[in-house]
């Protein structure tokens, strides 16, 4: 049996992930195509969607700051 404090989170919605980061969906789903943000496609077609680890959407938001800083 796993301890309650190593259970993973929850993954996001892309509709969380544009909230939390103040982007439209599209954005979201298009950085998660071009592998700037990991995410997994579930389904195919129009309707797919995506998921995201919130761990790996704070990480892009950390790196995504420390390169605005450098520029």
């Amino acid at each position: 049996m796993l301890a309650s404090n190593t259970l993973p989170e929850t993954l996001w919605t892309s509709t969380q992930v544009a909230s939390y980061l103040q982007l439209r969906e599209e954005s979201i789903r298009r950085l998660a195509r071009q592998g700037k943000i990991i995410g997994y496609k579930i389904g195919d077609g129009p309707r797919a969607d995506w998921r995201f680890d919130p761990n790996s959407v704070r990480n892009f938001l950390q790196l995504r700051s420390v390169s605005q800083h450098l520029e």
